[in-house]
């Protein structure tokens, strides 16, 4: 494909969630199920991009993959299977979204020598360790925090992403002041959605 068609085309937008497993066990998840049974394998995961690929091809697109979870870094696949989509001009960026507390030197840079690994989103439901581990466990603030320092230190473009609740929704100005400080990319509000284990906290 040569460059001007390729920037001619329109961008759509995935996110695929590629494992139910999580570390965390956050109040407001939408999630129940984090046993990771029938999950998809290295060649499993690839069928599907190749469907995603020829689904682009076919529409006249390039495409955006968020790759999430669960926690997609506790999948071993993460990795090859973000070098396989970089490997297909149809796939224009890739977006990791993280809770960040698995990010260490290691995955810090095995993510900056990705390609088309536009950001990395992290979690964060509070300003403080006080009001996110509340929602997110002990340690987690702490964990993410570190995490986030070093992808900027290796020069990888974060998004903190906040869902908004009762309990937290006094924090967004310090929330703010935090991803400034901490030189954040951008930042993203999100709704709370009632289901899976978000259900038992509905009000």
């Amino acid at each position: 494909m040569d460059k001007l068609n390729q920037e001619n085309r329109t961008e759509f937008g995935f996110q695929w969630h590629i494992t139910n497993r999580c570390n965390l066990r956050c109040t407001h998840c939408y999630q129940e199920d984090y046993s990771g049974s029938n999950e998809l394998d290295i060649d499993g995961l690839k069928q599907i991009a190749d469907e995603i690929i020829r689904t682009l091809a076919k529409w006249g697109k390039t495409g955006d993959i968020a790759v999430t979870g669960g926690e997609p870094l506790l999948k071993e696949e993460v990795f090859p299977l973000i070098n396989y989509l970089e490997s297909f001009d149809e796939i224009s960026s890739v977006d990791i979204l993280s809770n960040g507390t698995l990010i260490n030197d290691h995955i810090a840079e095995r993510i900056r020598d990705l390609n088309k690994v536009r950001c990395v989103q992290i979690s964060l439901d509070g300003a403080s360790a006080e009001s996110n581990d509340s929602i997110r466990g002990k340690g987690t603030f702490e964990k993410a925090i570190t995490g986030i320092r070093l992808l900027r230190k290796s020069g990888i473009s974060i998004n903190i992403m906040f869902t908004l609740q009762r309990r937290n929704v006094g924090d967004i100005p310090s929330l703010i002041d935090l991803a400034v400080a901490e030189g954040i990319s951008s930042l993203t509000i999100e709704r709370f959605v009632p289901t899976g284990s978000g259900a038992k906290i509905r009000n």
